[in-house]
């Protein structure tokens, strides 16, 4: 994928992101379904544009499923760990978030428990890796190296999320991003990083929720 495509293609993320963001809802469209579209078609683009992520994640699939998914498991158990913490003493220093996360939490009103999980695990968690860093950060990484694409690609992950007005969301997608993002260059595997980012997104979303 050349630059200018990248270019293009992030700005066609945020062009399809950022609205669901700050709407959250379109009619009988909630989050969740207009997310699970969204990361359809974004994830399924990326693909489809970059032969080398294809051949990448070919080879990801091919081998060492269980130590990936045992890796992908551990990750999220300890990054749930950081949020559980990170969120009590959040609370602590400024009471304002509180309601922050409250609004974060609003996301589930009028979606069943299961619908979300199973969207979490199967759509969205997938997507969001193969297009933030699949696609993005490989290929940001690819021409400022390491450090500066992983920052870049953290920046550009969290920015995404600077509509929804709320900084616990800020806080919580570079957080998170930057977990995701050292995890994926430290052991390049798509694999790995969509079991960790589905099985965070269940338990902080449905299964063990901090609001």
């Amino acid at each position: 994928m050349s630059a200018r495509v990248l270019a293009l293609y992030m700005l066609f993320a945020y062009a399809a992101m950022a609205p669901m963001f700050a709407l959250r809802r379109v009619g009988s469209l909630d989050f969740w379904w207009w997310m699970s579209a969204n990361g359809l078609v974004l994830s399924a683009l990326g693909l489809a544009l970059d032969r080398g992520l294809r051949r990448e994640l070919a080879d990801d699939l091919s081998r060492g499923w269980s130590a990936k998914i045992a890796g992908g498991w551990i990750s999220a158990v300890a990054l749930v760990g950081v949020f559980a913490v990170g969120q009590v003493v959040l609370r602590g220093v400024w009471p304002a978030a509180e309601g922050w996360i409250a609004r974060v939490y609003e996301l589930r009103e009028g979606a069943s428990a299961w619908r979300i999980g199973m969207l979490l695990t199967f759509v969205i968690g997938p997507a969001e890796e193969i297009v933030w860093r699949g696609v993005v950060q490989r290929g940001l990484v690819a021409r400022l190296g390491p450090s500066a694409g992983i920052a870049a690609a953290v920046a550009v992950y969290t920015g995404l999320h600077l509509v929804t007005g709320n900084p616990v969301l800020w806080l919580a997608a570079a957080v998170a991003g930057a977990a995701w993002g050292w995890m994926y260059h430290r052991w390049r595997s798509l694999t790995a990083n969509i079991v960790s980012h589905a099985m965070w997104d269940v338990t902080v979303f449905v299964l063990a929720p901090f609001h």
